[in-house]
């Protein structure tokens, strides 16, 4: 993927990505997905690394979980790099619902498929 392009209507395998730089967040998020039966979970720390993961795999993914507070690239920045993407997309944050809620709304206006916005921590 060259710089700036984004994911593109990917074929999709059963694979849901996790974006979260937390390691105990990302973990109990990876563990929510396989108790909801999704057998393959990926994981990236940021959203660079995210892109980076997603222009190598040739099925792309099902489902994107993404936190929006991150070092590096975050996640409304990942987002920006997204559009046209399908793939549905599930915010969460610690931050407060209005915030994450508006973060839903950018992601719409971005033509971006944001199914939830979800306050942590997350629970089944």
């Amino acid at each position: 993927m060259s710089e700036g392009s984004a994911p593109r209507s990917p074929r999709r395998s059963g694979a849901a990505l996790v974006i979260d730089d937390s390691p105990v967040q990302r973990a109990h998020a990876v563990q929510l997905l396989r108790d909801c039966g999704c057998t393959e979970v990926l994981e990236a720390d940021q959203g660079r690394s995210a892109l980076d993961l997603l222009a190598r795999l040739p099925q792309g993914v099902r489902l994107i979980v993404l936190d929006l507070e991150m070092e590096g690239m975050n996640g409304i920045a990942f987002l920006e790099q997204l559009p046209g993407c399908d793939i549905p997309i599930v915010l969460c944050s610690s931050r407060e619902q209005r915030l994450i809620d508006s973060v839903q709304t950018l992601g719409h206006d971005l033509g971006l498929n944001v199914v939830a916005a979800l306050r942590k921590p997350l629970n089944s």
